[in-house]
């Protein structure tokens, strides 16, 4: 007996779509990966076409439990979508009174299970819709074809993978329920939220490139696409020039509480730093500033003097200023390197952006 489930539990499951010209209902019902997921419109009247001329049961079609109550009713609560049912002459076809247009929303036509036999070119469309594997094949479509296209697995595996069981407890006590309340309208735990929900879009992303995308040099473009996608949301803190290393420093002389003015010098290398000569002002990231001696006022006589000047920290900085990649991204893009070199023989090249925390100062 098919299980009862709810509404949101039937929309998070993967949509089968499959392509009318390689259907082979005959061998999709034996396929119980997909016995979760959505099923098409075009799929779900070729199904029950197919009990209705004997080529399949209806217990047989029970398999799909997230559309079907037992004897392969379709529920109540299912959604219209993906390819509509069409008939013969290319009109939305209707069953027991409920139109079939799929995605597209068109109105029904006079067409249904019942009458559309009457249809002109009836018997072709019907030998597509029962077509065996074999007959699959003789229209010139591979076998590697047959009832394509299907979900990701990484979706299938997480449809297949459910419990009522596996699902958290409600809350019963009115503590428990304001507790819970209170999580949902806190923002730091929201944006918490948020973060962990992006982060899995991003491993069904990347699975999804790993398993559906042979070809390494589009893989590697996908990924490069997502990263500047990542980039445009957060645009470079640093475009108007100033540098992180530079604000630490300033707050680190604001905590001094003296009020030293801070400066840039240039020159040759000290026996102190030993890291290349100061970078002048105007230079991009990575200054790294001298000790400077102490100052007097101009009302030296009275006895006021102008604090020294802390030394600051040496500033270090890529070789190349750019927006620099995440872990995670930087994770993914050696996996995909390190699968390359394994394939090639080649040694791995690394990116002039990939983030292996690897700093050297910018004076020369």
């Amino acid at each position: 007996m098919t299980p009862p489930i709810t509404k949101a539990i039937m929309a998070s499951r993967p949509l089968y779509d499959p392509d009318p010209d390689t259907f082979v209902p005959q061998d999709v019902v034996q396929q119980r990966d997909l016995r979760r997921v959505r099923l098409s419109d075009f799929a779900v009247v070729a199904l029950q076409l197919n009990i209705k001329n004997g080529h399949i049961s209806k217990a047989a079609v029970d398999l799909f439990e997230n559309v079907y109550v037992r004897g392969a009713k379709p529920r109540t609560t299912r959604v219209h979508e993906g390819r509509p049912a069409l008939a013969p002459d290319g009109s939305v076809m209707s069953m027991n009174g409920d139109a079939y247009p799929g995605a597209s929303q068109q109105p029904a036509g006079k067409w249904n299970i019942e009458n559309v036999h009457d249809c002109p070119g009836y018997k072709d469309w019907l030998a597509k819709l029962t077509q065996t594997e074999s007959e699959m094949e003789a229209s010139g479509f591979p076998i590697s074809s047959k009832n394509c296209p299907f979900p990701s697995k990484e979706d299938l595996d997480t449809a297949n993978a459910y419990s009522p069981n596996s699902e958290p407890p409600k809350a019963t006590s009115k503590k428990a329920k304001t507790e819970k309340a209170s999580t949902k309208s806190d923002p730091i735990q929201v944006a918490d939220d948020l973060i962990n929900r992006t982060v899995g879009i991003l491993d069904r992303f990347t699975a999804h490139v790993r398993s559906q995308v042979i070809d390494p040099l589009t893989q590697k473009a996908l990924y490069g696409i997502m990263r500047g996608r990542i980039a445009d949301v957060f645009p470079d803190e640093d475009s108007d020039g100033s540098s992180d290393e530079s604000g630490e420093d300033d707050r680190e002389n604001e905590d001094d509480g003296k009020g030293a003015s801070k400066e840039l010098t240039s020159g040759p290398t000290t026996p102190d730093t030993q890291c290349g000569p100061v970078a002048a002002p105007g230079a991009q990231r990575g200054r790294i500033s001298e000790k400077s001696p102490p100052q007097q006022s101009a009302g030296e006589g009275d006895g006021r003097r102008t604090p020294a000047k802390r030394p600051k920290k040496t500033s270090w900085t890529p070789a190349k200023k750019q927006k620099k990649k995440s872990h995670r991204e930087s994770d993914i893009e050696h996996q995909i390197l390190e699968e390359e070199a394994g394939r090639t023989g080649e040694p791995i090249v690394y990116p002039d952006d990939f983030n292996d925390e690897d700093y050297i100062p910018t004076a020369a």
